[in-house]
């Protein structure tokens, strides 16, 4: 069967390792050059003609247009490696998050109003505090 244009780009074991090496961060020098040649050139296509003309028996159009997808990528990739960075911020790194509360396992579901248990912060007073039973005497 011949190639078609729109199938995936040939990888070779060690472009295979290399992406993986990548992935994972412990990449070399070697195997990071590697990697991002295959995936700028050979699946992208950034420095190749992707006009195909006549190519799908009609116009081509959708042919070309499924590889100026791919090249586009491949330019966004480009254009971020070789755009300058901006300077560092004069402030310096933000603070640390804080860290978050523990969340308790034993609270599966929401508590409604029956079930949220009421604090009796008012010794002698049945239920409900101090503030609430000392509003509703008579003054």
């Amino acid at each position: 069967m011949a190639r078609e244009i729109w199938h995936p780009a040939p990888c070779p074991d060690g472009v295979k390792a290399a992406l993986r090496a990548l992935c994972a961060g412990n990449a070399n020098q070697g195997q990071q050059q590697t990697a991002m040649s295959w995936l700028m050139f050979d699946c992208c296509k950034i420095r190749d003609e992707l006009f195909v003309p006549r190519r799908d028996q009609v116009d081509g159009q959708r042919v070309t247009d499924y590889l100026l997808g791919r090249r586009s990528v491949g330019l966004q990739v480009a254009r971020a490696i070789e755009t300058k960075m901006g300077p560092v911020n004069s402030r310096g790194a933000p603070p640390a998050m804080p860290p978050q509360p523990a969340k308790p396992e034993a609270a599966s579901e929401p508590k409604g109003p029956e079930q949220i248990p009421i604090v009796d912060d008012a010794p002698g007073q049945p239920a409900a505090s101090a503030a609430a039973a000392e509003q509703s005497q008579p003054k």
